[in-house]
């Protein structure tokens, strides 16, 4: 089963994207994928500044380095304490998601060896 026919993982992603927040539902699905590494189609950018896009890269590829310049920026950007909460947490979601797709495909891979 993958990650998206699972139906904790399809209501968290509901949850996430589609529950009551500070920011758009758009821009959070724009957050997701960006958190999950998946490009942002052209011209789909709405919403994520270069300060949202620093940011989600940052906790995808190495959230141990946050520190208090990262969220600074996004509150220059206009984000109050729970929009950057939001952000922060509609990235992890991104980018755990993408990273438990990879490993079930790595069991998958293995146990047809």
């Amino acid at each position: 089963m993958s990650a998206s026919e699972d139906p904790w993982i399809r209501g968290l992603r509901e949850t996430v994207l589609e529950g009551p927040g500070v920011t758009s539902t758009a821009l959070r699905a724009r957050i997701v994928a960006r958190g999950a590494g998946d490009a942002v189609a052209d011209g789909d950018h709405e919403g994520l500044t270069s300060a949202v896009s620093q940011y989600v890269d940052r906790i995808r590829d190495a959230a141990h380095t946050m520190d208090d310049q990262d969220l600074e920026r996004l509150r220059e950007d206009g984000y109050d304490d729970d929009g950057v909460f939001e952000v922060t947490v509609v990235a992890a979601v991104g980018a755990g998601l993408a990273r438990l797709e990879r490993v079930r495909a790595l069991l998958r891979a293995e146990a047809s060896r």
